[in-house]
């Protein structure tokens, strides 16, 4: 998680919804507003706000992101164990991934 200070300021209030618009900004990062609930009486309203920071949003927005084409077609095999770091995925060729698009195409007529 970054290091980061924020300015918010709330911009709506409807006490009919029960919702509030926050617009939070930041030296560096573009000003972000975020649609959330009313706090309940039990949290302060800076402690709600702070809840909804987009932190992660800015943190995200100075990541470089990879070249994506459109078109192009994979299949993921999920398998599910309780090593978080392996994804369980496995890789097929263009012939195989082909084949079983072909096959998936007839299996639904």
């Amino acid at each position: 998680m970054i290091n980061i200070t924020y300015k918010y300021e709330i911009k709506k209030v409807d006490d009919i919804s029960k919702i509030m618009e926050v617009e939070y900004s930041s030296l560096g990062y573009n000003n972000i507003t975020v649609s959330m609930p009313l706090p309940y009486t039990d949290i302060s309203v800076e402690d709600h706000i702070r809840t909804y920071a987009p932190l992660h949003h800015w943190e995200m927005s100075k990541k470089t992101y990879q070249d994506v084409s459109a078109g192009v077609v994979g299949i993921i095999e999920h398998r599910p164990n309780n090593n978080s770091h392996d994804s369980g995925t496995t890789s097929m060729s263009e012939e195989e991934v082909l084949k079983l698009i072909s096959e998936l195409r007839i299996g639904s007529r």
